[in-house]
């Protein structure tokens, strides 16, 4: 992009074949390209200076990279106790609720329950008296 004062000019430089490539026309792109960046580094000095900031750096998009087989963690280690595993197969069911459904519209039909697993912990106060047995011996 040229640009002249507030005024910008798009330049689309067309691809040229390598085979079309001399030497001359491949040194003349990489001096183009070395002017674009010194041009672009100026810029940002100058919105540095009046107090801007400069164009923020900006990495190409990684979503067009083909991606590599197996890059799903396969050669990596796990961390220990990161296996999968079902946390309430141990677990053992002391009560089972049936909860009734609340605002069930006209015309629905029962299908049946779905399980959920709740762990409840109930604290209680409980009170005794300690009553010890006594036995007369003759």
């Amino acid at each position: 992009m040229l640009c002249t004062g507030s005024m910008k000019l798009t330049i689309d430089i067309p691809k040229i074949q390598e085979e079309q490539k001399s030497e001359l026309v491949v040194l003349l792109l990489e001096v183009t390209r070395q002017q674009a960046e010194i041009i672009q580094e100026l810029k940002d000095e100058i919105a540095r200076l009046k107090g801007n900031n400069p164009k923020p750096k900006i990495a190409p998009s990684q979503l067009e990279k083909p991606k590599k087989e197996g890059s799903k963690g396969a050669d990596k280690e796990r961390r220990p106790g990161s296996d999968k595993r079902q946390k309430s197969a141990g677990l053992v069911i002391d009560q089972e609720v049936k909860v009734a459904a609340t605002d069930v519209p006209e015309g629905s039909e029962f299908k049946g329950y779905f399980s959920t697993g709740h762990i409840f912990l109930t604290i209680a106060k409980r009170t005794g008296h300690p009553r010890k047995i006594m036995a007369d011996y003759d």
